[in-house]
């Protein structure tokens, strides 16, 4: 028998809601309409693979001054500053890659993240190693090597002070032990950036599910493990108020000797924020965690609250400005800083907890945050 006009009208009319959805605002959203597989391929191809390019590249530059460095027993302060420029300039880069400490930068050794960056730096094990004559790594000590080892190496002192203790035959263990460190920063970085312009990539793109072992899992909780790292041990490790602490520790912070810790945070933090929106330095755009919250009910409101924290974040780090290190701030005026740490942990449930909630995807790591 054929049903009747209303009768007809009410199932297409449920039909129809079980195949959408509204929002508060009133925005119809299909489900999972969002295509995962562009914005795997966008965050691979936009983001990851220039970026680790562009570090392999400056990694490069350092060996190949560090090599000179170290068949050299009388260096200049103008080589010596050059090295210094760019050590400087990688480590600027280096921020961009913190949040894919994934797939090819978890080797058998630890993480990249771990052999790369960890800080601070333990310079009496330093001077031992460099005493003994020992270069070979054969050991858990991150904390001597990597990003930091060359901060403390070659800038503790002015360039001169520097130079002076390169040269000779007094200086060869230390221009033999500063060319060791840059080659294993660029052995780590190799690794990974070859994985990434080879078969990595594509095993990457298609794995476009929600499941914990999706590329996307990946990305989102290794984009909030990033942002936990710089807001818990670049900012609030520094300033005391990491649990157990009772004062500020200046000495504990990201590239102390070069006095740079604010600038790196907030490379870091420009980094962050732009896999968020789903952008490149450089003004391409591609679908990201923003184009994907589109999508679903009360994303809306999510990125309204989510843009207006990352406004907040953005104006204490230029209420700080750079010309004073966080060290000294922390140690002078910890008060200052007090408002970046305060919008840096607002921002986290945001990022974390309430886009894990609507995107559907599970938070996989424990960070302590109690957020």
């Amino acid at each position: 028998m054929k049903p009747s006009t209303p009768v007809f009208i009410f199932l297409f009319s449920l039909i129809t809601c079980v195949i959408c959805a509204c929002d508060d605002s009133g925005n119809s959203t299909q489900v999972d309409r969002f295509d995962r597989q562009a914005m795997l391929k966008g965050v691979a191809d936009k983001l990851i693979i220039p970026s680790f390019a562009e570090l392999h590249a400056r990694a490069t530059e350092v060996v190949e001054q560090t090599i000179a460095l170290a068949d050299n027993s009388t260096p200049t302060v103008v080589e010596i500053e050059r090295l210094r420029k760019s050590v400087s300039s990688l480590t600027v880069q280096w921020q961009k890659v913190i949040s894919y400490n994934f797939g090819p930068a978890e080797g058998p050794l630890g993480t990249l993240v771990e052999n790369v960056s960890t800080f601070p730096v333990n310079t009496s094990a330093i001077e031992t190693f460099i005493a003994e004559g020992d270069t070979t790594f054969q050991n858990f000590r991150r904390d001597t090597r990597g990003l930091s080892a060359l901060d403390y190496l070659l800038f503790n002192g002015t360039a001169e002070e520097v130079t002076t203790a390169l040269r000779d035959v007094v200086g060869a263990n230390r221009r033999s032990y500063v060319k060791a460190v840059a080659n294993a920063i660029l052995v780590e970085v190799s690794i990974v950036h070859s994985a990434w312009v080879g078969p990595y990539r594509q095993s990457f793109i298609d794995r476009s599910g929600t499941d914990a072992g999706s590329s996307l899992s990946l990305v989102f909780n290794h984009f909030n493990i990033g942002y936990e790292l710089l807001k818990n041990f670049k900012i609030a490790l520094p300033l005391g108020k990491r649990a157990g602490q009772s004062t500020t520790e200046p000495l504990r912070v990201e590239a102390y000797h070069q006095a740079t810790s604010l600038q790196l945070a907030r490379a870091q933090f420009d980094a962050v924020v732009d896999l968020w929106y789903g952008r490149t330095a450089t003004g391409d755009t591609f679908p990201s965690f923003r184009a994907y919250l589109k999508t679903v009910a009360y994303g809306d409101r999510l990125i309204a609250d989510t843009e207006n924290q990352i406004i907040a974040v953005t104006s204490a780090f230029d209420a700080l400005g750079t010309s004073t290190s966080l060290s000294v701030l922390v140690s002078t005026n910890p008060g200052a800083v007090e408002p970046l740490n305060t919008q840096l942990q607002k921002l986290t449930r945001f990022f974390k907890s309430e886009m894990s909630s609507l995107l559907g995807i599970s938070i996989t790591y424990s960070s302590g945050d109690g957020d």
